[in-house]
This record gives C-alpha cells, sequence and structure tokens, in this order.
C-alpha cells in the first residue's frame, strides 16, 4: 500500500501554454452557452474546449516521438505516451458523440413511456407536437451508445498507459517514463471494492428502481452501462495502484467523479416536471439542469488535463 504523503502543487503539471488558458476559456464559453440556452455555443465550444487537451497532448508527445512514425508508435519505450494520446483521442471522439440532438437540447426531460415514474399529482397534457413529445431521449440513442463505446476505448487506452509504467509491461531499457513499478494489489482491490459499493448505493445496475435509489437506467442500456462502469473502475484502480506521485490517481478519480454527472444528466431519478408549451420559452433560463451539467464539465476538462500532463 502507498505510503501518504499530502500533496502539493508541484506534484502536478499542465501543459504548456497557451493550452490551460484556451481550454479554461472555451468552458467559460460553453458554460455560459448552457446558461442561455444557446445550441450553436454549446456544441462549437464543447468541441472547441476538447481539441484544446487533445492538442495539449499531441503537442508535449510531439517533443518525445515522431507521431508519424510506425516504428515511434509501436516502440515499447513509447507504450505510456502512446496509450494516453489515444485516450485523448478517444475522449474527443465520444465528445462530439454525446453532443444532444438540436430536437432535443431545451426541452424538458421526458419520462419514459414504458417506465412511467411517480409524481405529484395528475400528468398535464403537452401542447407540444406529438413529434417532439415522442422523441427518443439522448441517453438511448445510437450516438449516446457509440460515445459509451469511444470512452469506453479512452478508460481502456488509459489503463494500458498506466500498466507500462510497471513491471507487468519490461522494456528494453525500462527507463521511461520512469524505472517501472510493482502494482500495490492492495489499494487496487480497495479502489474495485469502493466502487462496486459505489454503484450499488447510486442503484445504477439494479435490476428494478428501488426507493432512495439515485439512478434509473433503462433496462436495455443496463448491459452497457455495466460494462462501461466496469471499465472505468479498473481504470481509475490501475492508476490508484499504479501512481507513485497524485497526477495520475487525481486525474483518474476526477474523471469518474465527472462522469457521475453525466449519468446523473441522463439516468438520473427525476420528478414529473410541467411541460412547457414552447421549447424556446427555455432559451434565456438555461439548460435543465445546466448548473450540475457545468460542475461535470469542469471535473471532466480539469482531468483531461492532468492525464494530458502526465505526458
Amino acid at each position: 500500500m502507498k505510503s501518504f504523503r499530502p500533496p502539493s502543487a508541484r506534484d502536478f503539471t499542465l501543459p504548456p501554454p497557451p493550452f490551460p488558458t484556451a481550454l479554461a476559456t472555451c468552458l467559460g464559453l460553453l458554460i455560459a452557452s448552457e446558461a442561455s440556452a444557446f445550441y450553436a455555443g454549446s456544441a462549437g465550444f464543447k468541441v472547441l474546449a476538447s481539441l484544446c487537451f487533445l492538442i495539449a497532448g499531441v503537442s508535449t508527445a510531439s517533443a518525445r516521438l515522431d507521431l508519424l512514425s510506425w516504428a515511434a508508435l509501436t516502440d515499447p519505450e513509447n507504450r505510456f505516451t502512446v496509450g494516453i494520446v489515444l485516450g485523448l483521442v478517444f475522449s474527443v471522439v465520444g465528445d462530439v458523440l454525446l453532443i444532444p440532438s438540436r430536437a432535443n437540447y431545451i426541452q424538458l426531460p421526458q419520462i419514459s413511456e414504458s417506465e412511467p415514474k411517480k409524481g405529484k399529482g395528475k400528468k398535464k397534457k403537452s401542447s407540444r407536437p406529438q413529434s417532439q413529445t415522442q422523441s427518443t431521449p439522448d441517453s438511448e440513442s445510437p450516438s449516446f451508445k457509440a460515445g459509451m463505446l469511444a470512452f469506453g476505448l479512452a478508460h481502456i487506452s488509459y489503463t494500458l498507459a498506466f500498466l507500462s509504467t510497471t513491471t507487468l509491461f519490461p522494456t528494453a531499457t525500462s527507463s521511461f517514463p520512469s524505472p517501472p513499478t510493482e502494482i500495490r494489489w492492495g489499494d487496487f482491490g480497495m479502489t474495485l471494492t469502493f466502487g462496486a459499493l459505489l454503484t450499488d448505493w447510486l442503484g445504477l445496475l439494479k435490476p428494478e428502481l428501488v426507493y432512495g435509489a439515485w439512478f434509473d437506467v433503462p433496462k436495455k442500456m443496463k448491459p452497457l452501462v455495466a460494462v462501461y462502469v466496469a471499465v472505468i473502475m479498473a481504470m481509475v484502480a490501475t492508476a490508484t495502484a499504479t501512481d507513485t506521485g497524485y497526477q495520475k490517481i487525481a486525474g483518474a478519480w476526477i474523471f469518474m467523479i465527472s462522469d457521475l454527472f453525466v449519468a446523473a444528466n441522463a439516468f438520473g431519478v427525476k420528478e414529473e416536471e410541467e411541460p412547457q408549451d414552447k421549447t424556446t420559452e427555455r432559451r434565456g433560463r438555461g439548460r435543465p439542469e445546466w448548473r450540475s451539467t457545468s460542475i461535470g464539465w469542469v471535473a471532466y476538462y480539469a482531468a483531461q488535463m492532468l492525464l494530458a500532463g502526465c505526458i
């Protein structure tokens, strides 16, 4: 088990300027767009913010190796760098795929007809067009599922990058990015146990909605969500069990926290709200739950910059 030492600012390294400032600017504009329900700004600034951490990682990696050389990419000495860059690439792909459709962007959360929720009082009829009322939730769309797959590949890439610094993946000189470390299996097991308990407490994978559960995942989405939870917890456990400092640990845990905000937005248990007569009435008042979504974004982009800074 890793001996505890309080972290300090010297334990963390961000990519060089101007990338942190550029990302912070795009993130601020992204949050402002959400606060005013401005779809084009939300989609555009999300992509720009994601490109900031990707370009930051690629820029740092290109100073270490030729990213256009197959020999360099397959060199065992470069496994860590290549793994982190791949994780950043898959993350950007996932970010693009998880951009909500314009049709659902400023609608209030919909209640699935197949899984009705208990509400207060009688349900009132919506005056919205029937086509909007029956639109497929973004959390069950092919794009959302593909986005989960992309982020799953990102977590696998990060996991392999972390493992490449251990004795499981010996290299010719065992000198990059540092001498190989032993996996702390106790830390690994405790992290997985914590993840399992947290998943059970939140009700993410329970077969039926139970009282007090935070999430209500549709049955057809449970297998995909279960695989995703296993993959991200393996990534977090690997970072916790292999990092000799704090940066990879912080990046992995903050990433997991940001995913909880995504899950809450997609599958969180919500009380019924009276539908709006016109979805455009949301404009100027922000998207539903935009504040919690913005907190998740701050955590997500901080995590990606920390991971990019590991290169």
